[in-house]
């Protein structure tokens, strides 16, 4: 008999959204954050132009956090994960770093992705009622 396993809750952030407004244009539009980890492109964030005004330029920035750390997003960014804070800064920082120079704006997160994840106790509540598999399904064709 298997042996049934605890329910479990994951949650965690997956991204961050964030805005800001500068004076320094940029030359591209769009420009995605990437991270080499065993001669594989990850990337973890994507910087896009918004719209320009007469002194303004504005810019949103979507950053996938636990990608600054694992090659996927599949386990969230946890409390466990605030301890590497400073990584995480650091790759935000350089990059930004890299396109505007020491003129980095003030950064306002506007939305937070979360992700909530339940491992169920038993799988048999997964399966869909009414449905019949396999042998049982052959046995009642036999029947009739």
């Amino acid at each position: 008999m298997k042996e049934k396993q605890k329910p479990q809750l994951d949650c965690g952030v997956d991204g961050i959204n964030i805005m800001f407004a500068t004076n320094y244009e940029l030359e591209q539009d769009i420009y995605h954050f990437t991270r080499n980890e065993c001669n594989k492109k990850i990337e973890y964030a994507t910087l896009k132009k918004i719209k320009a005004t007469n002194e303004q330029i504005e810019y949103a920035l979507y950053v996938n956090l636990p990608k600054i750390l694992r090659n996927t997003n599949i386990q969230p960014y946890s409390v466990l994960d605030c301890t590497k804070y400073a990584r995480v800064y650091q790759s935000l920082f350089d990059q930004l770093t890299q396109l505007f120079g020491m003129n980095i704006p003030e950064l306002i997160v506007t939305g937070i992705e979360c992700s909530f994840s339940y491992t169920l106790a038993d799988k048999e509540l997964l399966k869909p009622t009414g449905v019949l598999e396999g042998k049982e399904q052959q046995n009642m064709r036999r029947m009739r």
